[in-house]
């Protein structure tokens, strides 16, 4: 076996940015999927040698996907989850899993596995060496680097300047409507989705160094699991951190390495946003993954346009079914 086919899901697109830039110069094949019926079609069609699945995602979650895939594949299925270790095995003991890795995860900790389930030596690539990057700079801002931790993402990702943008532009990106929306899911006591975000703000936060934020997220989490609902001097803290964490990330983008300069936003009128739409709407009855690249390629052509941005936040939160109906309201009210 010379190219190990790795397949990652993983409902946390920073978790899929550090997989892909991990991997893309050694002999892995990768596939990646955000939600756990596309990885399931995934392993349908490809002859997989290890998968590795998160285990904290919308329906299906990991527990049910590896129960899936078990149902026609033997593939070695690695877990993946924030959660204490000790909590976790003794559920993964009784199910599809052959094995576990801790998130945030590190290189060595993905080649350390790859290479465990596939006998196959994983050659360090030389982008891998971090005298090859030049570090993305902490600020001099003491309010800024209280909120990031740098210095230990710099450590983690090998000191990878363009991968750590990627995942500080991510998170500034997808979070704007974070907190709307668990408010929202707090007021449905829709205590699954409540949950779900608080795990994402969790492992989100964790990869960017949002030490705060993340342990925040980490006890929301908790008391989501239990319906608890969290105090005002919690949703307090956690609108201030989420809020302090995106203005940390865009202010280290503007003055950490410098950014390629965005290409400008190509024009597009009312008719043509509208047919996007309704093929975005039409998409997800059938292909999730298709319905994303379509709004985000939207996203990407609109700037500064609520009724979009709110549309990408929903995708992001796996609100399909919001997502539809606020969807099919823009088309109603946009003759």
């Amino acid at each position: 076996m010379s190219q190990p086919h790795i397949l990652f899901i993983d409902d946390t697109p920073s978790n899929l940015h550090i997989a892909e830039a991990y991997l893309e110069e050694t002999q892995c094949v990768v596939d990646f999927a955000d939600d756990g019926n596309a990885g399931i079609a995934i392993a349908k069609k490809r002859q997989l040698d290890v998968i590795f699945l998160d285990l904290e995602m919308p329906e299906p979650d990991g527990f049910a996907t590896a129960r899936a895939i078990r149902a026609f594949s033997s593939t070695p299925i690695i877990a993946m989850t924030g959660h204490n270790e000790i909590d976790i095995k003794s559920k993964l003991s009784q199910s599809a899993f052959n094995g576990y890795m801790g998130k945030p995860f590190s290189y060595e900790t993905l080649i350390e596995q790859i290479e465990k389930f596939t006998g196959v030596k994983i050659a360090t690539p030389v982008n891998q060496d971090a005298a090859k990057h030049s570090s993305v700079e902490p600020s001099q801002d003491t309010d800024r680097t209280q909120i990031l931790d740098l210095q230990a993402v710099n450590a983690r990702l090998k000191n990878n300047t363009s991968l750590i943008n990627k995942i500080l532009q991510s998170f500034a990106k997808n979070n704007t409507h974070t907190y709307k929306a668990f408010c929202e899911a707090l007021d449905q006591k829709d205590w699954v989705v409540a949950k779900r975000i608080c795990h994402t703000l969790k492992g989100g936060g964790a990869n960017i160094g949002a030490t705060k934020l993340s342990n925040l997220g980490a006890t929301l989490e908790k008391q989501c699991g239990q319906k608890e609902q969290p105090s005002i001097a919690q949703m307090n803290n956690l609108k201030k951190h989420i809020s302090l964490t995106i203005a940390a990330c865009n202010q280290q983008l503007a003055t950490g390495a410098p950014q390629a300069t965005a290409a400008p936003a190509a024009t597009i009128n009312k008719e043509q946003i509208k047919q996007k739409l309704t093929c975005v709407l039409n998409n997800l009855e059938t292909d999730v993954g298709l319905a994303q690249d379509e709004l985000d390629e939207l996203d990407a052509k609109i700037e500064n346009n609520d009724d979009i941005q709110n549309m990408v936040s929903l995708f992001n939160q796996f609100e399909l079914t919001k997502l539809a109906n606020c969807i099919e309201n823009y088309l109603h009210s946009h003759p």
